[in-house]
């Protein structure tokens, strides 16, 4: 009796593995044909102190409170993504080389601006963030657009992007590429002057990828009001760049603050336009 309990026993182990085998083979090839199962109610942003500027590094730390504030606000749970995610994909070492063979500094700003592209392949794809732009009418859970095709919602900028896991990918085999050919080709110009940036433009002119204009720049949004520059649900999200921070009177490492007291005003627009809605449909 006690053969036949140990041999029932070894029989259904043997199944148990090869079960186990099957779903984890099946796993692994749904997952390199479709990518990870995107979390849709994560927001990423990838920021590493190795990387900022030493100048001020308290404006960093408020930026990155206030983003972290914003989109929590809004319902999304954050992610911080860093080097450490970037390394556990197949290509962080071909984008070290090619940024290497182009002369980027490894510490520079720059450099955090293609690892990201990387550290969003590793964990699987989603929605990824600049530590500048924050959430309007962006819920948590949204589709992501065009299919999961990698989509940039700012012309001529990468403050809000989407994409699976393999759009991700892609994404960074064609910045290698570009990195690479700058090497070959534009070897006069400075050590920092390639950009993520001029990549995903000359990738959209050439249809590569999909733009959807939903951001717009905190310089259309004073600080007072009135609220209908405020609560148009079109828009997704509002980007605080150098640029809107400037035009609006302030310095660049007052952003922590101005997101703050920006926000604060479009939820009470927000809470404003709520309250009146029923009316207007009565």
């Amino acid at each position: 009796m006690l053969k036949l309990w140990i041999r029932a026993l070894g029989q259904g182990l043997a199944v148990a593995f090869v079960l186990v085998a099957g779903a984890l083979v099946c796993k692994d090839i749904v997952e390199k044909t479709w990518g990870h199962r995107v979390a849709k109610r994560i927001i990423h942003v990838f920021h590493e102190w190795q990387f900022e500027s030493l100048d001020a590094p308290h404006a960093s730390t408020e930026a990155l409170s206030a983003w972290k504030y914003s989109w929590r606000r809004a319902g999304w749970h954050v992610r911080v993504l860093t080097t450490f995610e970037a390394q556990h994909t197949g290509l962080y070492k071909a984008m070290l080389e090619a940024l290497s063979q182009a002369r980027v500094s490894h510490r520079s700003r720059e450099t955090a601006c293609y690892l990201r592209y990387a550290a969003m392949a590793a964990v699987g794809g989603g929605w990824l963030a600049d530590l500048d732009t924050v959430p309007t009418y962006l819920t948590p859970g949204q589709e992501l657009s065009n299919n999961g095709d990698f989509t940039i919602y700012q012309p001529d900028s990468s403050s809000l992007m989407s994409g699976t896991k393999m759009e991700y990918e892609r994404i960074v085999a064609q910045m290698i590429d570009a990195l690479k050919s700058k090497q070959k080709s534009t070897v006069t110009q400075s050590p920092d002057s390639c950009s993520d940036r001029l990549v995903l433009k000359a990738m959209a002119t050439d249809g590569l990828i999909s733009i959807v204009p939903r951001v717009v720049p905190a310089s259309s949004w004073p600080e007072r009001g009135p609220c209908t520059n405020l609560t148009d649900a079109g828009h997704l999200a509002v980007h605080f760049s150098q640029r809107s921070i400037e035009a609006l009177g302030y310095r660049v490492d007052a952003r922590g603050v101005l997101i703050n007291r920006t926000m604060s005003l479009f939820w009470k627009c927000r809470g404003q336009a709520n309250l009146l809605e029923p009316s207007l449909h009565a």
